[in-house]
């Protein structure tokens, strides 16, 4: 885990470093309801920045969502800052048996609430992408959920966007099923695996870990193809950009 250290300010300073693409400075920390106003302006920078097509990646949230989702202790926000300035973030939410609301549209249920950790609106502003700043995001959430005894990591993501559902492939997370945006019927993979089993993957690497389970690979926009395997107990565990194709093994018979 990453060594915390504290600011003046009390923010809870996670990490510092240097940028790929630039010889600037980057912190990462951990942000509170101070950081409301910066929050709303990335989230609406970023989705302004989007073409059309694109603009169902985001769910542009409200300012009253940030102020009841800080007013419990269990949920986080990670920041991260150039120059005092916000240039990515990510929520947090570790719902409670009073507060159990999940976030997720379409997925079933895995566990009791309090065991759960879920990860939405990871946002990176584009002028900052190429720095794997997605991936330290992902990495301390995963962190914080183990410090604070959440078993199980859950994210939802749009299945037209590969590149983030892959960062939580390489993360050791698992595309668990399909679901569908009631509000305008957009694809969503669900994403899920245990704390423990991510540690595990982590130790042991992902191909030794999955090792004899059968597999099969489907391209990535046959969800046909990938909801029946799922339906056999098949979960997506890695992709293949050069050919677009997912690799599958089977969890359940």
């Amino acid at each position: 885990m990453h060594k915390e250290n504290k600011m003046k300010n009390s923010s809870i300073i996670i990490k510092t470093g240097t940028l790929r693409t630039s010889d600037s400075e980057f912190l990462i920390q951990e942000i509170d309801a101070s950081f409301i106003d910066q929050i709303l302006q990335l989230q609406q920078d970023i989705y302004d920045s989007l073409p059309e097509e694109n603009k169902s990646f985001i769910l542009v949230k409200p300012k009253s969502f940030f102020e009841n989702h800080f007013k419990s202790d269990q949920n986080k926000m990670i920041g991260i800052f150039v120059d005092n300035k916000l240039i990515a973030q990510s929520i947090i939410l570790q719902p409670t048996i009073d507060n159990p609301s999940t976030g997720m549209v379409d997925m079933e249920n895995i566990d009791d609430v309090e065991s759960l950790s879920i990860i939405e609106g990871v946002l990176v502003n584009p002028e900052f992408r190429g720095n794997s700043l997605m991936e330290e995001m992902v990495t301390i959430w995963l962190d914080i959920a183990e410090k604070m005894g959440r078993k199980h990591a859950i994210a939802e993501v749009v299945t037209d966007n590969p590149f983030s559902w892959n960062v939580f492939l390489k993360k050791n997370l698992n595309i668990h099923s399909i679901g569908i945006d009631p509000d305008d019927q957009t694809k969503l993979y669900n994403m899920h695996e245990t704390i423990d089993n991510i540690r595990e993957k982590e130790l042991k690497g992902p191909f030794n870990y999955h090792g004899a389970k059968p597999k099969k690979s489907c391209h990535v926009e046959d969800f046909k193809q990938q909801s029946q395997l799922m339906t056999q107990g098949y979960k997506g565990i890695s992709y293949s950009k050069p050919d677009s194709q997912m690799l599958m093994a089977r969890f359940k018979y």
